[in-house]
C-alpha cells in the first residue's frame, strides 16, 4: 500500500450518515506511480442521556493503477444503536472503472448496491458509464468534470415492488491546496431522471483541512443533499458537517 490513513474522529457536530448520492471524487486517491493503493476511514462515538447512543462508520478504499486503466474499490457502512435498538444501518458496494482515452478524457464504467435504513431505501443498484474530463491538473489545481447515464433499480422499504428508470449524473469537481500547509475541495453532482427532469438530486460536499504538523492535520467537512420527489415520510433536503483529525502515515 502507498498510503494508509487512519481517521480518528475527536470532535462531532453531527453524526454522519451515508447519503443517497456518493461522492466518489473524496474516495479516488492521486496516485503518481503503477500498482496499489488504500484508505481506511473510522469513527466511533458514544453518548449517554437517559439511552446510551452508539454511532460507527467505517468506509475503506482500494485502487489498483495499471498503463492506461484504474480500477477502483468502494466499501462504506455505518450503524446506529440506541438502547439496543437500531435507529440507522447503511451499507455500499461501489467498483469503478476509469480507462485512458486521450490525457484530457477517460471513460469511467461502474455498478453499485447500497441500502439505507435512515432514508428508507431498502436496496438500490446502479450501473453507469460515461466520459470524464480533465479541465486542468497539477500540484496545486484539479478541475474536472463528467456526465454518466445510468440505470437504477431501488426498492423503497414498506414498497412491495421494485422500480427502475435511467438517470443522468453530471458534475463538477475542484481542489486547490497548498502542499503541506491547507487543501480545499469542492464536488457537486446534478442527477435528473432522464425523461422526467423535474424529478432529480442535488447534492455536494465540500473539506476544507490544514496541517497541524507533518503527520496531523484537522478537516472540516459539509455535505447537504436535496431530493425533489423523496419517498413517502423522508425529507426533501438534508445536511451534515463533520470536524475530525486525519493521521496520515506515508509508505
Amino acid at each position: 500500500m502507498k498510503k494508509l490513513i487512519l481517521l480518528l474522529c475527536l470532535l462531532i457536530i453531527f453524526l454522519k450518515h451515508q447519503a443517497q448520492v456518493v461522492n466518489i471524487e473524496q474516495a479516488r486517491i492521486r496516485m503518481d506511480s503503477l500498482g496499489w493503493a488504500g484508505m481506511l476511514n473510522g469513527t466511533f462515538s458514544a453518548q449517554k442521556y437517559r439511552d446510551v447512543f452508539y454511532n460507527a462508520a467505517l468506509r475503506g478504499v482500494i485502487q489498483h493503477k495499471m498503463d492506461r486503466e484504474l480500477w477502483l474499490l468502494l466499501v462504506d457502512a455505518g450503524i446506529s444503536v440506541a438502547d439496543q435498538v437500531q435507529l440507522n444501518n447503511n451499507s455500499l458496494i461501489h467498483v469503478r472503472n476509469n480507462y485512458e482515452l486521450k490525457p484530457w478524457v477517460r471513460w469511467e464504467s461502474f455498478a453499485q448496491v447500497q441500502q439505507n435504513r435512515l432514508l428508507g431505501l431498502q436496496r438500490r443498484h446502479l450501473c453507469g458509464t460515461g466520459p470524464r474530463f480533465v479541465i486542468w491538473d497539477d500540484d496545486r489545481f484539479r478541475l474536472f468534470t463528467g456526465t454518466l447515464a445510468m440505470v437504477e433499480l431501488e426498492k423503497i422499504r414498506g414498497g412491495t415492488k421494485s422500480e427502475w428508470f435511467g438517470r443522468a449524473s453530471g458534475y463538477i469537481s475542484w481542489s486547490f491546496n497548498d502542499p503541506g500547509k491547507w487543501a480545499f475541495s469542492s464536488t457537486t453532482y446534478f442527477q435528473p431522471i432522464m425523461n422526467r427532469l423535474a424529478d432529480h438530486r442535488w447534492a455536494g460536499q465540500h473539506a476544507f483541512s490544514w496541517a497541524l504538523n507533518h503527520n496531523w492535520s484537522m478537516r472540516v467537512e459539509l455535505t447537504h443533499f436535496y431530493d425533489s420527489r423523496p419517498p413517502k415520510d423522508i425529507v426533501k433536503s438534508t445536511f451534515n458537517t463533520f470536524v475530525g483529525v486525519t493521521y496520515d502515515i506515508d509508505g
